[in-house]
């Protein structure tokens, strides 16, 4: 953690990269740990992936389904994370200072 930054959230998550994994070891599995400066994901299992988004680097967080967020970054990406219960990543986020879609 950098000078000034607090932990809001540390949970498992599934990045979905793709809507369909032949293998389940290519399902991309991680640490999710969202903090008042940033979104971490580091990879504990599958792919070697991983990303760290700035707050200012988020645009909106969503709600898909009932186990899924969608991170918007403002460069136009999509991500999608599947985290139980979403709703704690959703309100870590709003913690966070992101703007939280319903």
């Amino acid at each position: 953690m950098r000078p000034g930054e607090a932990s809001i959230l540390s949970t498992k998550v599934v990045w979905m990269q793709k809507s369909v994994y032949l293998l389940k070891s290519q399902i991309p599995n991680g640490i999710l740990d969202i903090t008042n400066q940033r979104a971490v994901y580091t990879r504990t299992h599958g792919p070697k992936v991983s990303f760290a988004l700035e707050k200012a680097d988020i645009l909106t967080v969503a709600p898909r389904g009932g186990v899924s967020v969608v991170i918007q970054t403002r460069d136009g990406r999509s991500i999608t994370l599947n985290t139980v219960p979403a709703k704690n990543t959703l309100q870590a986020f709003e913690k966070m200072g992101v703007k939280v879609l319903s």
